[in-house]
């Protein structure tokens, strides 16, 4: 800003200076903020620098791409044309989830982008700038505190299967989920598996419920609806000696498997032993018995004659 008027027009010198803060374009000679070249390396050394572009570079789809790469929230500064791209608006989520809120409203009424929004919140509060990013989260006088739910678009966040997947991507959207999905125990249920804090923002009368706990929650891999998970149908029953029961468990493709519960077994214990004994990526599997599905919530009903005798049809 101070630096003699021939030092700022010096490659060597400006892009030094963009190196300790982006805003430093701001104070070059115009002809280095027109510049192409000069420009592209200057965001790809801090995304912050495209604000200080000429008007015309800020259009430019590759100068912006490269910016919001570095710095998601450069997306602000993007030309308007560049808000509903789908390539920048990905590159920039996955900087900083809260780069949707920058983006056009198309985005912000895309479940796509929400989720994947959501889902780089969840794994911000998980990295190496967590304390910063559980701080902003607390912090209500920030226009980032929260989730990234709030800046949905209206009909999205009215949508239950929406909010399922939300909460599935981010335990700690339940905060910004409408009352009735917050008292909604598959809802509460799916936020407080990704995110043991979220029981905190379960309607009051759930937060002692004995299957929304996060140590319970932790232990059920019965798959939510919706949810993507292998499927795997029960058959009948044996009881060897011992009073354990064995079922078999066959997967789509045919494969089976004979598994042996002891004889207080539970449907959760079912699913457990099920996603152990296949492998499951994901840790949680839809399961079919009596041609019934079991929901999340049949997790403590107990295996009775082949099947869990409470399960609803």
């Amino acid at each position: 800003r101070y630096a003699d008027a021939r030092c700022k027009g010096e490659r060597n010198v400006v892009m030094a200076a963009v190196q300790q803060s982006g805003a430093a374009l701001r104070y070059a000679d115009a002809a280095l903020r027109r510049d192409p070249p000069f420009v592209l390396a200057a965001v790809q050394r801090s995304g912050a620098s495209l604000e200080h572009a000429d008007a015309e570079l800020r259009a430019d789809r590759g100068i912006v791409l490269a910016a919001v790469q570095q710095c998601g929230f450069a997306l602000q500064h993007a030309d308007a044309q560049h808000l509903n791209d789908s390539a920048i608006v990905l590159a920039a989520i996955r900087q900083t989830g809260w780069a949707v809120v920058r983006a056009g409203l198309a985005v912000q009424a895309d479940r796509t982008y929400i989720l994947a929004a959501l889902e780089q919140q969840a794994s911000d509060m998980l990295g190496d700038n967590a304390a910063h990013a559980w701080d902003t989260f607390n912090n209500i006088a920030s226009p980032f505190c929260g989730t990234i739910l709030r800046y949905a678009a209206r009909d999205l966040r009215l949508e239950r299967e929406f909010v399922l997947a939300a909460v599935r991507a981010h335990g700690l959207a339940l905060r910004d989920a409408g009352k009735a999905f917050r008292a909604d125990r598959a809802v509460v249920l799916e936020a407080v598996r990704q995110n043991h804090e979220a029981i905190r923002f379960a309607a009051e009368e759930l937060r002692c419920d004995p299957l929304l706990q996060p140590a319970c929650a932790a232990e059920n891999c019965i798959a939510g609806e919706g949810q993507a998970a292998p499927l795997l149908t029960v058959g009948g029953e044996e009881r060897p000696l011992g009073g354990g029961v064995e079922l078999a468990v066959c997967r789509l493709d045919g494969e089976r498997a004979e598994l042996r519960l002891h004889g207080d077994a539970t449907v959760g214990d079912l699913a457990k032993a099920a996603v152990e004994h296949f492998n499951v990526r994901g840790g949680v599997v839809h399961l079919l018995v009596r041609g019934a599905a079991v929901r999340p919530l049949d997790f403590a009903e107990r295996l009775c004659g082949g099947a869990a005798e409470d399960v609803a049809p």
